[in-house]
């Protein structure tokens, strides 16, 4: 499941960021859905750059 986000952030895939199920990939590897609502956030914002992870 984390590959799967992790390929999603990496493809710049906005489609699957902005869907709920990118928050249930992200509870499901144990992160809470704050945890990953500030994941989604700091992506649209660009302060996560998709070439680094």
């Amino acid at each position: 499941m984390l590959a799967i986000i992790m390929q999603g952030l990496r493809d710049d895939d906005l489609d699957y960021v902005l869907s709920p199920t990118f928050i249930h990939h992200c509870c499901y590897v144990g992160l809470d859905p704050d945890a990953a609502l500030n994941i989604k956030i700091k992506y649209l914002r660009r302060e996560i750059d998709p070439a680094n992870l």
